[in-house]
């Protein structure tokens, strides 16, 4: 299951439960906003999550896992840095979200 560790320093999902985000994980906002205290998101945190319409990644964050945000297809991702300032984003990462955006310095 989706561990809820907002604020702490990662979200990640249990690699062993590998289902869309249902009414298995807690409750998944329409707009998200990752807290400055996260450093990292972890493989498939969001894989699925349908219901996201905005997920704001704030300049904290350096590593964005494998599949992360992957098949969220109504989602804008906005990067509070750019692209290449992450220590890493992995593969298919933000594949299939609406679109991604960078707003540096907001």
């Amino acid at each position: 299951m989706l561990k809820k560790k907002l604020g702490i320093n990662a979200i990640e999902r249990n690699y062993f439960h590998f289902n869309a985000c249902s009414d298995d994980f807690f409750k998944i906002p329409f707009k998200l906003s990752i807290p400055e205290s996260c450093e990292k998101i972890g493989y498939a945190a969001f894989w699925y999550c349908k219901e996201l319409r905005e997920v704001i990644i704030p300049e904290s964050v350096e590593e964005i896992g494998d599949k992360a945000f992957c098949g969220c297809y109504n989602a804008t991702v906005i990067l509070k840095k750019p692209e290449h300032k992450f220590e890493f984003i992995g593969e298919n990462a933000l594949d299939d979200c609406r679109d991604v955006k960078e707003e540096v310095g907001y």
